[in-house]
């Protein structure tokens, strides 16, 4: 009777947290009343003969009772009521058996929440301050849109997994150097700002799609495509040619400007497998954040933008002409839950508004499409984050192209890259990427022109992504031709 109490109370105060997380900023890990009730709470624990017996609804109750609150401040009140719910969930997380993901639905007053319990996929168990506090809890606040749209994806891929026993292959899509953008002026905006879509010249051969996803279905069950490389027609072949596939399971196509009340949206269609049937375009993520840059003279001759339509010293800003909603997308499976995102969404863990953020916490597995020239060091920064403090794993493809012309590519810029948790516990394993002390592993990949090799001593890339268990390398020919990488997450 107890364990059915405590799960009730468990979910109640984990909808309670994750309304409140956003409002408190305290160190946990030496702050004195989160020590006191750790204290408290191992005394009882270790009264009672049989675990089984323990009630967590009753301690958080005698709790509660201890409590002066006629001499606090409201605000004093709410901050030790956040305190013990915080404590009460550590323990019960650090208690918490099970193997399988289980899933409870909840609506709150108009708000609707998904609660998880079950193992992350990674076993990071480091509780350290700006860590994610939970290994085995999760939960996030949905809009309705999004709560029913998870609630269906549970009811269709209950029994798929992403995963082969402790292994996840997954391929990234670069196409070829050749590839070229283009910016055109959609219309003046507020605020001294110039609206603009970024659109790919010429389309993907269909040949390259079929080079790709033959490719990736040879051992992989992910694929993901790059931002702005996929227009409708190339969606819809992918689409067709999904039929002959066998391994791939989830695929996101890219993304593409999909008009929607006039104006347009960032939008990656993602096709999913459910047992031996596609369904095409099941989910669709609308970009966020748009992409911005400065209106300087090097770039409107660059991207031909008319100076005299649109004089310099008229605008500060080229900014991504996009309309924004708060959907999000979440594509949950037996063994993990996944998490999609176009590239600057996932640059500032600390925004609120920016799917990341809600993300962090939640997801096993970050999937980040992209179409970026600048300093992308700041995805691999955001990605091994979310790796040592979130538990989170996160696949990150861009454009060849944009490493610059066949002749000079840049050898610094990541064309994609696989960053996950991992720490081995084997004494005999003396793998330099096995073995690291951030319990950071995987492999960023450059574009870099044949015969390029990576210093790893004298790089300058590497006084700021010296993480002992993260390997650098080059695209290989063949992956430069094929145009896109297979990598492997592992588990422990």
């Amino acid at each position: 009777m107890n364990a059915n109490n405590d799960k009730l109370t468990i979910v109640n105060n984990l909808i309670k947290y994750v309304n409140q997380k956003d409002k408190y900023f305290f160190n946990y890990l030496i702050d004195d009343d989160i020590a006191r009730l750790i204290k408290s709470f191992e005394d009882s624990y270790n009264e009672v003969p049989n675990a089984e017996n323990f009630s967590y609804t009753e301690w958080l109750s005698k709790e509660m009772d201890k409590i002066d609150w006629e001499h606090l401040s409201p605000e004093e009140s709410d901050f030790r009521k956040f305190k013990l719910i915080f404590t009460t969930l550590m323990m019960y997380d650090k208690n918490y058996k099970g193997s399988d993901l289980q899933y409870i639905f909840r609506k709150e007053l108009a708000q609707n929440f998904i609660i998880v319990f079950g193992p992350k996929k990674w076993k990071e168990n480091k509780i350290t301050f700006g860590s994610c506090p939970f290994q085995n809890l999760r939960a996030i606040q949905l809009n309705d849109s999004d709560f029913d749209d998870f609630q269906e994806s549970k009811r269709l891929f209950n029994n798929e997994t992403l995963f082969n026993g402790k292994e996840l292959k997954a391929t990234c899509a670069h196409f070829t150097e050749n590839e070229n953008l283009s910016i055109n002026v959609t219309s003046e905006l507020n605020f001294k700002n110039l609206g603009i879509k970024v659109t790919p010249w010429p389309s993907i051969a269909n040949y390259k799609i079929n080079r790709i996803i033959e490719k990736a279905d040879e051992e992989s069950s992910v694929l993901i495509f790059p931002e702005l490389l996929i227009d409708e027609e190339s969606d819809n072949y992918i689409s067709s040619r999904l039929l002959s596939t066998k391994n791939l399971k989830l695929v996101v196509k890219g993304s593409r400007y999909v008009v929607k009340n006039r104006h347009y949206t960032n939008t990656a269609n993602c096709s999913v497998k459910n047992g031996n049937v596609w369904s095409y375009n099941m989910y669709s993520y609308n970009k966020r954040i748009p992409f911005t840059m400065g209106n300087t003279e090097a770039a409107a001759k660059a991207y031909a933008i008319n100076s005299t339509n649109y004089p310099l010293n008229n605008f500060e800003l080229l900014v991504e002409d996009i309309v924004v909603d708060d959907s999000i997308t979440l594509i949950p499976y037996k063994d993990c839950i996944v998490g999609v995102a176009i590239c600057r969404d996932v640059l500032d863990l600390l925004d609120k508004n920016n799917p990341l953020h809600r993300y962090c916490d939640f997801v096993d597995l970050m999937l980040v499409i992209s179409e970026n020239n600048g300093d992308t060091n700041m995805f691999v920064g955001t990605a091994e984050c979310m790796a040592r403090w979130h538990n989170c794993a996160t696949l990150y493809t861009n454009a060849m192209h944009e490493a610059g012309k066949a002749d000079k590519l840049d050898p610094y810029l990541e064309m994609s890259f696989a960053l996950y948790p991992f720490k081995t516990t084997n004494p005999a394993d003396k793998s330099k990427y096995k073995r690291s002390s951030t319990s950071v592993s995987g492999v960023i990949t450059y574009a870099a022109q044949g015969g390029y090799r990576i210093d790893e001593e004298n790089n300058p890339i590497f006084s700021i992504l010296n993480s002992k268990g993260i390997k650098y390398e080059q695209l290989n020919n063949d992956e430069k031709r094929d145009g896109c990488k297979v990598y492997t997450f592992k588990t422990e």
